[in-house]
């Protein structure tokens, strides 16, 4: 989850490519995250999620590595839930 976070935030950096790149991060986060039980989109976690969501499309904002911020957060919830 760690390595499409980062090159996602990377790709943030260029202000067109920014909207793709999101939408694609957010797709396989989810899909990434619901077979290894990390969940972005559950209800005690959407908040975080939409969140990110909104500052990458910030335009100045966009340079956050909120994608990477999001991830840690999640995978350390999921860890303390014991999920992981």
């Amino acid at each position: 989850m760690y390595i499409v976070a980062i090159i996602a935030d990377i790709f943030s950096l260029i202000p067109i490519v920014n909207i793709v790149t999101d939408f694609i991060a957010a797709v396989l986060l989810g899909i990434i995250g619901s077979a290894t039980g990390v969940s972005l989109y559950s209800s005690d976690r959407i908040g975080g999620t939409l969140l990110a969501i909104l500052i990458e499309a910030v335009p100045g904002l966009s340079i956050i590595p909120t994608w990477t911020i999001r991830v840690y957060f999640a995978k350390k919830a999921a860890q303390q839930q014991g999920s992981v």
